[in-house]
């Protein structure tokens, strides 16, 4: 089983990690498009339209399916690219929901950070809708804060991470809790639970699982398994995934 894996560039790589981990049995095709990044400043048209210059990429490799491991893309264009592909495909959000959950019935600030394009996409605004609207969030207000060029940051000093100062990217206050809407972000999780000594909500534990029923045969022992990296900077994001993570 082979399965695509897509990012605009460095972020995909939190989610290929967890499941290489996860899904033994399958091989990884893992396209980076580095050059083209970030995504998150640039409109929905554009990005559907690199979005499909890598999905036709995956098509003639003959994918058995493909994670959108890219919030933007997820938000602005999954469904119309589901539409045009005979393989599956899933994608991932901001888990606002899951996130203000552990919140029922207080009262405070939840911190979302996520890409222009993410916070200005229907889907991330009807969830963001469909929340304040619950009684049980009442006395919590979401703020969604886009920081502009955080994800270039990442980009540039993913193998430096330290040289990243988060006082330059981030607003000041005090939050309940932060809401990681971009893999980019993941990279940052700890530095940022200390920026704001709070507790931060990632997409990477448990997304995984979410692909089994989409994927189930993934979970069986190992036949011939692997990950294959290419785009512009595929030496890097192996470099990059190799350096971080282990199962």
């Amino acid at each position: 089983m082979l399965i695509g894996v897509f990012d605009s560039g460095v972020g995909g790589l939190n989610i290929l990690s967890q499941c290489v981990c996860e899904m033994p049995s399958a091989r990884f095709l893992y396209y980076g498009d580095n050059k083209n990044a970030p995504y998150g400043n640039d409109t929905t048209q554009n990005i559907y339209a690199k979005a499909k210059k890598v999905f036709d990429y995956f098509s003639r490799k003959r994918v058995d399916g493909v994670i959108v491991a890219c919030n933007t893309v997820t938000t602005n264009c999954l469904e119309r690219l589901k539409k045009e592909y005979t393989f599956s495909i899933v994608g991932i959000a901001p888990q606002v929901s899951s996130a203000i959950a552990k919140f029922k019935n207080k009262s405070g600030k939840l911190l979302v950070l996520s890409t222009k394009a993410t916070a200005n996409s229907n889907a991330f605004k009807e969830n963001i809708r469909a929340i304040s609207q619950n009684e049980n969030f009442r006395d919590i207000k979401i703020e969604v804060f886009t920081p502009e060029n955080l994800v270039d940051d990442i980009e540039k000093n993913v193998m430096n991470l330290l040289k990243i100062d988060l006082s330059k990217h981030l607003p000041q206050g005090e939050y309940i809790g932060v809401s990681l809407g971009c893999t980019h972000y993941l990279f940052l999780k700890e530095q940022i639970k200390k920026f704001y000594n709070t507790e931060v909500f990632s997409q990477k534990i448990g997304i995984a699982y979410h692909f089994f029923d989409t994927f189930p045969t993934a979970r069986k022992k190992p036949d011939k398994s692997g990950v294959f990296f290419v785009g512009r900077n595929k030496k890097r994001n192996k470099f990059a995934f190799k350096s971080y993570f282990l199962c």
